[in-house]
């Protein structure tokens, strides 16, 4: 008798996990759009998309150490510049009044030289930009912006910090009203 209720009990948490993972695949959707120069990998969470490059030279890497508390760092190039030439095209016909779907996140990850070497774009799943326009604010990205770093003291250890990680969040309709860039 308790083996008959062992099998049921393993099949009602194998029947939920399936479940569980059924409702995880609906809430995440990926596909992947190939560039002129590299691929993209574009996920749908929660009203949000992402897009970034697959190619992830940070992949399972972490910080075991707050990079903050080792280096100053002090940025190159600026990337509203870029996304104001880039997006602001495809932000005109957009209604951005309700400030939920105004925000546009970037996840900029530095390697220890200072260099630009992954990016993360994350904006509301209502505004619809040309994945085009990703590549090309990759590569304008990686070309002008970068960090100087400096340690916060001469005794600083850089172990355990593996890259630097900087996010930036614009407002699309700052972008939508922004001057012209000449």
């Amino acid at each position: 008798m308790e083996k008959k209720y062992r099998k049921y009990l393993f099949l009602l948490f194998a029947l939920i996990d399936c479940s569980f993972m059924c409702a995880q695949e609906q809430m995440e959707k990926k596909e992947y759009y190939q560039g002129v120069n590299n691929t993209y990998e574009i996920k749908y969470v929660n009203n949000s998309v992402f897009v970034s490059n697959v190619i992830n030279p940070f992949e399972g890497l972490t910080n075991e150490a707050e990079w903050k508390e080792v280096f100053k760092a002090q940025a190159k190039g600026d990337s509203t510049d870029i996304l104001n030439t880039y997006l602001k095209p495809y932000l005109k016909d957009i209604d951005l009044t309700d400030s939920e779907f105004d925000l546009f996140l970037i996840f900029l990850d530095f390697d220890l030289s200072g260099k630009l070497r992954y990016i993360i774009f994350a904006y509301p799943e209502k505004i619809n930009i040309p994945f085009e326009v990703f590549e090309t604010l990759d590569t304008k990205m990686r070309q002008n912006c970068s960090l100087v770093l400096t340690k916060r003291s001469p005794t600083s250890s850089d172990k355990g910090i593996s890259y630097i990680r900087l996010i930036g969040n614009y407002h699309l309709q700052r972008i939508k009203n922004s001057p012209d860039i000449k």
